[in-house]
């Protein structure tokens, strides 16, 4: 059985990522007091050690599929992933941290901030239990025929297709008011379409690729909401 220490292993980029983050989050506002950036901090830092803990432990290779699959994906896809998982944040961050510096923003209360946070919460154990029963979550797009590519229908994937980007999309539009900034919330709105630009397109590739789909697409016909889309 793998020790605390051998899975804390798996947590280190993440720590680097949260150091990072705190140099541009609170280096833009020009301040350390402020508890939108150490709560949105600490947030961060609890998924990925959720997930770092709970998920990759169990499931090794969904860890390697994650760390190696962008040298099996598409061209666009990178692109794709490129601005979603690096620029997009980052922009954020800048722009929420400005804010701050600035007070461009006035209209987010402190409660307003505590409910964003709830719903970023949601959002992560969204993600967390779509992580949890798919072994086939990748970073790219991909029909994974290496690792036997199989369709997922437990857990969130009973309701929804593509629950995990439900969970993106909520977080990425909860986490700039959380931080009181309706400019970064902009960012916010481009995140979340090309959040359903790649939905369109993972939908689409696994259609035409992985067996058993078209008939559990029938069987859930939403991909991201519940009776409506």
């Amino acid at each position: 059985m793998a020790t605390l220490a051998g899975r804390l292993k798996t947590t280190g980029p993440g720590f680097g990522v949260a150091l990072v983050q705190a140099l541009i989050l609170f280096g833009a506002a020009g301040t350390w007091a402020w508890w939108n950036g150490w709560a949105f901090l600490a947030y961060n830092t609890a998924s990925g050690l959720a997930v770092s803990l709970g998920i990759y432990p169990r499931n090794p290779d969904l860890l390697r599929e994650r760390t190696t699959a962008s040298k099996k994906a598409k061209t666009g896809d990178k692109v794709l992933v490129l601005s979603q998982v690096i620029i997009m944040p980052i922009l954020m961050l800048v722009l929420s941290g400005l804010d701050k510096r600035f007070s461009w923003t006035h209209s987010i209360s402190t409660g307003g901030s505590l409910l964003a946070l709830s719903v970023m919460v949601a959002s992560s154990a969204l993600i967390w239990a779509s992580m949890r029963v798919n072994p086939f979550f990748s970073s790219f797009i991909r029909v994974q025929k290496d690792r036997g590519h199989a369709v997922i229908q437990s857990g969130p994937y009973a309701y929804l297709r593509h629950p995990a980007y439900l969970g993106v999309i909520l977080g990425g539009l909860a986490i700039p008011i959380q931080l009181g900034s309706w400019p970064a919330f902009g960012v916010g709105v481009v995140n979340f379409l090309l959040v359903l630009l790649r939905t369109n397109w993972e939908d689409r590739t696994l259609m035409e690729g992985l067996k058993g789909y078209r008939s559990y697409a029938q069987k859930v016909p939403y991909r991201l909401v519940p009776l409506l889309f």
